[in-house]
């Protein structure tokens, strides 16, 4: 009261006192007025007194004006003539809409009041406000004024009655101003109202950082809110109640029109001047006062006053104004939508640091510049707050710590961590604060998490975990798997529920788990360092041969070490796994790199499906323009949509979207399209419950000598169609691995075999060596046997003998093309009959092991055969058996067979030299190349091939020197070829033997140019040396040769540089081309050996080989032989002894 007493002393010394005035009272005027009106000069109350006494009482007093505090109408009209009567200009509180020259308001008109808001609006780059005002009659008319002057600018005007309830004062605040994101609010109330508006505001949590909000009010009775500004009107503003509002508002007044008689009008104050001073005054002077809340203290921070003429309205601040939230500057008239996110890159204490979660999250960054670019939410925009407290494991004290720094800035939701212990920590910290705001996280990857009563908080845009392992299920099984391993860990009880569960979704999927309770479980952290203890569980895994893994650790990678150390190698391991596995080949040191390109070169990857439908992958055009990598940055994108999503669900319903409850139910019913196609969430859990998987390969660039990952299919549970197919496989191996490894009998791994540099020495050498005693044979022979032949001129019967001559030509033809280069088109398109008529049985049926040893003792021991059946041909006791039949057949078989055979027999038993790959470069760490269980050069090997060598030896000569002499042992046979065309072939044919087994397994390139020379050699040599006494032989012997080259020339050139439909449509339209041309010219030469109609083949077979065949001769015409009794008992007496 001191206070007040010293105030009204001090402007009644600036100015003009109301001991100066008449103030009239009534029995309506409150007591604390009377008080303050008790120096007047003269206090009458008019209740009690007529208009005669009044103005008899005012003709004896002189003074210079009146004020009306009778706090009612009713005597406006006394007044005004009381006023007229005595010249003097008279205040009035009372609202007149009437008009009277001498009176006036003590307070500033509604169009001022209009005018100076506007103006402090101007001055603070309001652009768009809403404007909260009581039913009050002069509230209405001064909000009517304002929402005129700033229509362009004003979002919607709302009035509320005097008498204002707090819930609608709370949907006000809440669903008409705050949902609409409008930071700035004028509220124009002089009823006790403007209070119930302020627990509205804090109750709705309307003011914070950055919202503007201005009184202009005569309420005494609301809260000091920080950081609200106030006008009030000037001299006025430390009214304590309404009563000392008027009264220093008179007393304000006063006080300016006698500054403006003495200053301006430069006289004294009377009357007349007085109503001067009162009418123009207003020019060029202070109306309010701008007051701004700081520290619950109101401060004056500036002024508002008139400028001349009364046309303009002036906002002067003259000191700092600090706005809610204890800023100084409003950057944007937006509200702000804070949601913190977990994007940083240490785990607790600083432990580990890993950038590229904080990359990942990049997509929460460009949903949010998106959302904000293009204006999602009118009249809001999203801020991330980040945080650092940790990526992948949870230490309460540390998470303790970080937040309480921080957790006033968590905002209203939290794009939360992508693992499931640092989302842990994140919930169970923050609940610790009393700060529960939704959560979203991009994956989670902790099934503990799905538990919506637990972790009631908290969504994830993972699918449920037992729909991600099934998910995995059905890839392996659409690739026709149904076996697989099961590797897993089972130390606590966790991880034992963890395992049982994993092996019910396996089974119930219909995969099988093959191996056994004993060899199933390593523990969780397993390392390179513990491989010793487990190596018998590794190898276990091994020898079940399946290829299929499900494996459950925690270092994965070193899981993958361990089964490459035991033996595994490319196309032995098919894994399922996540899009990380990829990391798993970067940054690492050999060998360690190396094993784990081996195994995970070629696996699968599933993950969730990203960039789904026309939103999907506009987003991926922008991310894409930004960055190189953008796996996960969809699902990061939407957890920021999620909540956006929800925030504008609630904003169209008018509800406080910052309000857990509601936002977390929005959450959790909506559905919306994202990045990720549909998104919603599943009734009774956290998890999302339309998800799509992403099957994807890993593949090795061989030319950037990087990995990378090729979108192969991807699986929809909500479609028709469950698989869609986008890409084909790429498999490391060239095709998908079977279930099981194809058992091998071989005593090592197949990764353990390397090239034997000396077992393939020991090859050449012995190559070389036959080569040479062939040669030297080729010699000999032709020393000894230069046998010209005799043309035929004249027609003859041809014999059976003849038939087996021609025979001779088409078998060439298939050894020459089954001793070149592999013959793929040709064995694509016959089935490898070529193997048949070149009468290798090893090329043909691709023996090894037992059925080689077969086919190489049949040979081995016919050989022998043949050897001893030469050597009994050509002896003396040999001629005493002729008359036996077996002796006969031998003499059939030996000849012929050395001729036919040649080639196929050196071919078969060259194979037990063929020693060419080995566990090591010791040549008897070599192993026979069509049984690796026999290693060469050691125990049984070692004696076959001395044996074989010793055999082979003997046989090329006998089989050369042979070759000429078979035609002379054959009565009947008409045909002759010339002894060294005999040797030029026999040279020829063992030198495509032994380059079959030599060359053509260095390169067959090099190895079919060769053979193509020496067949082109052969036949040049063939049609200018004639060897044979038979124009049509000769020419079907061209044949041969010519359709042998071309099939060569075709294997060489087509077999890496053409497809096989190519290389078959050229191979046989050429050799129907040498067949068509070759038999053209074949008839143009006369037919010599001619045979008559109905000749029985049987019976000359007959003739051939049986002892008494005289008895077999019905007509000797049939035979096709001219001789008489005499020329049989002849050719008997000549094999007589």
């Amino acid at each position: 009261m001191g206070g007040l007493v010293f105030l009204i002393q001090f402007f009644i010394a600036a100015g003009v006192g109301v001991e100066e005035g008449i103030v009239f009272i009534s029995n309506e005027t409150p007591d604390q007025v009377k008080k303050l009106y008790s120096d007047a000069g003269l206090l009458i109350d008019v209740s009690f007194k007529t208009f005669d006494e009044i103005y008899s009482t005012l003709e004896m007093q002189n003074h210079l004006f009146m004020v009306d505090v009778t706090w009612t109408k009713s005597y406006l009209g006394l007044l005004n003539s009381l006023s007229e009567s005595f010249g003097m200009a008279y205040f009035t509180s009372s609202v007149e809409i009437t008009k009277f020259s001498s009176r006036f308001s003590l307070h500033n008109t509604e169009e001022d009041e209009a005018y100076s808001i506007s103006s402090l609006l101007s001055y603070l780059g309001v652009e768009n406000y809403v404007l909260l005002s009581s039913a009050n009659q002069k509230d209405q008319k001064s909000s009517k004024f304002l929402s005129d002057i700033t229509h362009r600018i004003i979002y919607s005007h709302i009035t509320y009655p005097e008498e204002l309830p707090l819930s609608v004062a709370e949907d006000i605040i809440g669903k008409m101003i705050k949902a609409k994101g409008i930071k700035a609010l004028v509220i124009i109330d002089s009823t006790n109202s403007l209070t119930t508006i302020e627990q509205a505001m804090v109750s709705k949590k309307y003011i914070k950082s950055g919202t503007i909000v201005i009184y202009s009010s005569k309420s005494f009775n609301h809260e000091l809110t920080n950081g609200i500004l106030k006008i009030e009107e000037h001299m006025a503003e430390n009214a304590k109640n309404l009563y000392e509002f008027d009264y220093f508002a008179l007393i304000s007044r006063l006080s300016k029109a006698k500054t403006y008689v003495e200053n301006t009008l430069r006289s004294s104050l009377d009357k007349e001047n007085l109503i001067l001073a009162l009418s123009s005054f207003n020019q060029d002077t202070n109306l309010y006062s701008i007051i701004n809340i700081q520290n619950t203290i109101e401060i004056p921070v500036g002024a508002i006053h008139k400028t001349t003429f009364n046309t303009e309205f002036q906002c002067e601040i003259n000191s700092t104004i600090y706005f809610p939230g204890n800023i100084t500057q409003i950057t944007t008239m937006k509200t702000k939508l804070l949601f913190s996110i977990a994007n940083g890159t240490n785990d607790p204490y600083y432990s580990f640091n890993y950038p590229v979660l904080a990359y990942d999250y990049q997509g929460a960054n460009h949903a949010v510049a998106r959302s904000n670019n293009y204006n999602e939410i009118p009249n809001f925009y999203i801020e991330l707050f980040p945080t650092d407290c940790g990526m992948f494991w949870y230490d309460p004290y540390w998470y303790q710590s970080c937040y309480g720094q921080i957790i006033d800035n968590m905002g209203i939701a939290m794009v939360s961590s992508f693992f499931g212990e640092a989302i842990k920590g994140n919930i169970l910290t923050m609940r610790t604060f009393s700060k529960v705001i939704p959560q979203v996280s991009p994956l989670g990857l902790d099934s503990t998490l799905d538990s919506k009563e637990d972790y009631p908080e908290l969504v994830k845009l993972e699918a449920k975990f037992e729909i991600y392992v099934s998910s995995r299920m059905t890839v392996l099984m659409s690739l026709g798997y149904t076996d697989l391993i099961f590797l897993s860990s089972n130390e606590t009880e966790e991880l034992k529920e963890r395992m049982k569960l994993f092996k019910y979704l396996i089974t119930s999927s219909g995969m099988r788990i093959i191996n056994d309770e004993d060899h199933m479980y390593i523990q969780y952290n397993y390392t390179r360092t513990d491989y010793n203890k487990y190596i018998k569980i590794f190898q276990y895994l091994k020898e079940t041969r399946c290829t299929v893994y499900f494996i459950s650790v925690y270092f994965l990678d070193m899981a993958i070490e361990a089964l490459y150390d035991i033996g595994l190698r490319k196309g032995d391991f098919v894994y399922i796994t996540d899009s990380g596995a990829v990391s798993y080949l970067d940054g690492i040191e050999e060998p360690y790199a190396t094993k784990r390109r081996e195994l995970i070169q070629g696996a699968l990857v599933l993950s969730y499906r990203e960039y789904v439908g026309d939103y999907g992958e506009t987003i991926k055009k922008e991310l894409l323009q930004m960055y190189n990598e953008i796996t996960y940055m969809c699902m990061t994108f939407d957890t920021v949509s999620v909540i956006k999503e929800a925030i504008i669900y609630l904003l169209s319903t008018g509800d406080d979207y910052e309000d857990y409850n509601k936002l977390m139910s929005a959450i959790r019913k909506n559905k919306i399209v994202g990045c990720l196609g549909n998104v919603y969430f599943d009734i009774d859990g956290n998890t999302r419950a339309s998800s799509q998987f992403l099957i994807q390969q890993i593949y090795y660039n061989s030319t950037l000598k990087t990995f990378g990952t090729i979108e192969i299919s991807y699986i929809d549970r909500f479609s028709s169609q469950l698989i869609t197919i986008i890409n084909p496989y790429i498999w490391p191996t060239n095709s998908a691995p079977p279930n099981y490894r194809p058992y091998s009998p071989c005593p090592f791994d197949s990764y353990k075999i390397q090239s034997s540099s000396k077992g393939k020495t020991v090859l050449y050498a012995l190559s070389s060596l036959y080569f040479i005693i062939c040669l030297i044979s080729c010699i000999v022979t032709s020393l000894k046997l230069n046998r010209k032949i005799s043309p035929i001129t004249e027609k003859k019967n041809i014999s059976f003998d003849d038939y087996l001559y021609f025979l001779y030509f088409p078998l060439q033809f298939f050894q020459i093309i089954a001793m070149g280069p592999d013959q793929l088109a040709y064995k694509h398109f016959i089935k490898n009959f070529e193997t048949i008529f070149s009468l290798d049985f090893n090329l043909y049926f691709n023996v090894e092991f037992d059925e080689f040893w077969y086919l190489f003792y049949f040979v081995f021991g016919f050989t022998i055969f043949w050897i001893f059946g030469c050597l009994l041909f050509w002896s003396k006791f040999g001629s005493s058996m002729n008359r036996f039949w077996l002796a006969k057949i031998i003499r059939l078989i030996v000849p012929v067979v050395g001729h036919l055979a040649f080639m196929p027999i050196i071919s078969m038993l060259m194979n037990i030299y063929l020693c060419i790959e080995g566990t090591s470069d010791e040549i008897t760490d070599s192993f026979l190349f069509q049984d690796c269980r026999v290693m060469c050069y050691h125990q049984k090997h070692k004696t076959l091939a001395t044996l074989t060598g010793i055999i082979l030896i003997i046989f090329i000569p006998l089989a050369v020197f042979n070759r000429s002499l078979w035609e002379t042992a054959k009565e009947s046979l008409h045909l002759q070829t010339k002894s060294n065309y005999l040797i030029i072939i026999s040279l020829s044919q063992i030198c495509l033997a032994l380059l079959n087994k030599t060359l053509k397994i260095y390169n067959q390139e090099y190895h079919g140019i060769v053979c193509c020379f020496i067949i082109f050699g052969l036949l040049v040599f063939t049609i200018f040396y004639k060897p044979y006494n038979y124009s049509r032989a000769a020419v079907s012997q061209c044949i041969s040769l010519t359709a042998g080259l071309w099939a060569l020339i075709t294997a060489t050139i087509f077999r890496n540089n053409a497809s096989i439909d190519i290389w078959i449509i050229i191979e046989i339209v050429g050799l129907l081309f040498v067949l068509i041309i070759g038999l053209a010219i074949f008839k143009k030469f006369p037919q010599l050996l001619i045979s008559e109609k109905g000749i029985d083949i049987s019976t000359l077979f007959l003739f051939q080989f049986c002892k008494n065949y005289e008895k077999f001769i019905k007509d000797p015409k049939s035979l096709k032989i001219i001789m008489s009794e005499e020329k049989y008992k002849m050719i008997e007496s000549s094999k007589a002894p």
